[in-house]
């Protein structure tokens, strides 16, 4: 699996439009880990997740992302979690080994992503 994590020194970046660096987590076991660390600071939005996507990450762990980014990522098969916060290998490892919060976060996301869309279907019968 490989996990891509926007940074702010050690930490998880509070946004993933302002974070100047990513880091790449490349894991296929338990012992078997291996990391990358780039500086994105001088890129525009539209450059960091054409690079992020350049590494085929499979999930986005991050704090704040827009609703327009986070799309982007979904429709190429992009799993995106946000509002993390912490050091970034201590939520890798949470997240690696299935830690109840981040999946509680993934659940909570997707009801809202359903009401968000029953919110739109309404919206687009005809009621205005």
């Amino acid at each position: 699996m490989k996990i891509a994590i926007p940074l702010f020194g050690e930490r998880v970046s509070p946004h993933f439009k302002t974070a100047p660096e990513i880091l790449i987590v490349l894991s296929q076991e338990r012992n078997d880990t291996s990391t990358l660390k780039f500086d994105i600071s001088n890129f525009s939005l539209t450059e960091k997740k054409t690079k992020i996507l350049s590494f085929n990450v499979d999930t986005i762990i991050c704090g704040g992302i827009d609703n327009d980014t986070r799309q982007w990522f979904e429709l190429r098969g992009v799993e995106v979690i946000d509002n993390v916060m912490g050091k970034a290998m201590e939520v890798f490892l949470d997240y690696f080994r299935k830690d109840l919060t981040l999946k509680k976060r993934r659940v909570r996301r997707s009801s809202s992503k359903k009401k968000r869309a029953q919110i739109i279907k309404l919206n687009f019968n005809g009621d205005s």
